[in-house]
């Protein structure tokens, strides 16, 4: 992989990990939309993405998440699952887009990048 396909991976990474934080299954969603009918490329920790059943079980969370919005005792609970999953979700999207790349470029870009802009996605999402 070329620095320019590292950068535009390594910014479509974090540009993800920070929409986790507002809402966690929707640039799932898109990420795996992405894989399967773009030919985005992901690592190999990934690839369940290509998956029917992961078209699916990612389109019924989106929808429940959107639609638990308009709840608001569940809107709260969910809230409170979804701060540790929004850093997890970061992680996995920032490390799947820079598949090829050594291990500890690749999961300490995650995991630093990822789970950053995740974190303050999340904080941002919670203030308003």
């Amino acid at each position: 992989m070329d620095w320019i396909s590292l950068t535009l991976a390594l910014c479509m990474g974090i540009a993800l990990s920070a929409a986790c934080g507002l809402r966690v299954f929707l640039p799932l969603l898109v990420l795996a939309v992405a894989c399967r009918w773009c030919g985005v490329p992901v690592a190999e920790e990934l690839a369940w993405l290509h998956s029917d059943a992961a078209l699916v079980c990612l389109a019924v969370a989106t929808l429940l998440e959107t639609l638990a919005y308009y709840i608001p005792w569940l809107d709260n609970a969910l809230d409170t699952i979804q701060s540790p999953l929004a850093l997890v979700a970061g992680v996995l999207v920032t490390a799947g887009l820079l598949g090829g790349q050594p291990d500890w470029l690749q999961w300490s870009a995650g995991v630093v990048g990822g789970a950053g802009a995740a974190g303050i996605g999340r904080h941002r999402a919670r203030l308003h």
